[in-house]
């Protein structure tokens, strides 16, 4: 049981942390986005916007420094490999956490399963040695062998709906983090002037 009860205090303390990290204000800042939408990404980016990113620590922030504020004389295609290099951590980020869960959601019930089996083999083990026993003493013997089973998945059960809820939530914010990106890179993109090409010298025409 001491296991199963670890188990549980340990998820306990994952889907406080995952609630709390997992907010949206947290993840997509209110006034970042709303700064946003005004600026609409047209044209330079102006102070504000490029000050709340530099302040925020929110992963929508970390994704767009080297979109609105690269270093001086990087391509695009640079520009783009650091974003997906960005966007691979904020997953990481996003997703902390919930390997826990999912492995707590394994390992309970077959802790529970574990001492059921041990305490069923100390019930008929206390039978061989004492043919004497009762039949209440051997029920309630296998009663509480059974209780770990229960215990293990009381613990899965709600791990495993937690688990499912947050690996949800993560990828829908992490699609809404990316597209938010990626849009705002194109348009970057497209506004870039393309150098055109010098005009080919042309020789004097052969008479």
């Amino acid at each position: 049981m001491i296991p199963i009860v670890l188990c549980s205090l340990l998820a306990f303390a994952v889907i406080l942390e995952r609630l709390s990290s997992l907010r949206r204000n947290r993840i997509l800042p209110r006034k970042l986005m709303h700064s946003l939408e005004t600026w609409q990404g047209k044209g330079t980016p102006p102070q504000a916007v490029l000050q709340q990113v530099q302040r925020s620590r929110s992963p929508l922030a970390f994704l767009l420094q080297p979109i609105l504020n690269p270093e001086p004389g990087l391509q695009a295609d640079a520009v783009l490999h650091m974003v997906q290099a960005r966007a691979q951590s904020v997953r990481n980020r996003l997703q902390q956490g919930l390997h826990i869960l999912e492995l707590i959601v394994g390992i309970t019930p077959l802790l529970g399963l574990l001492g059921t089996v041990l305490g069923m083999v100390k019930v008929f083990h206390a039978l061989a040695v004492e043919t004497s026993a009762q039949g209440p003493m051997l029920s309630m013997g296998i009663a509480q062998a059974l209780l770990t089973t229960v215990a293990g998945l009381a613990v899965a059960i709600p791990s495993l709906i937690a688990h499912s809820l947050f690996t949800r939530k993560t990828e829908n914010l992490e699609t809404e983090i990316e597209t938010i990106a990626l849009d705002l890179l194109a348009r970057h993109t497209l506004e870039q002037p393309t150098a055109h090409a010098a005009p080919i010298p042309q020789g004097p025409s052969a008479g």
